[in-house]
């Protein structure tokens, strides 16, 4: 006897589990953030 489960899932999870494993999905924009180089002016 073998004891598999299914779980079901709604629809947001599994948008969220596709876009996690870049399934079904394209970057579309990045976004760049930058911080302030302390070290920088140090010295």
């Amino acid at each position: 006897m073998l004891s598999k489960r299914i779980v079901l899932i709604d629809g947001p999870q599994i948008a969220r589990l596709m876009i996690r494993q870049s399934v079904g999905c394209r970057v579309e924009e990045t976004l760049t953030v930058e911080r302030f180089d302390e070290e920088f002016f140090e010295g």
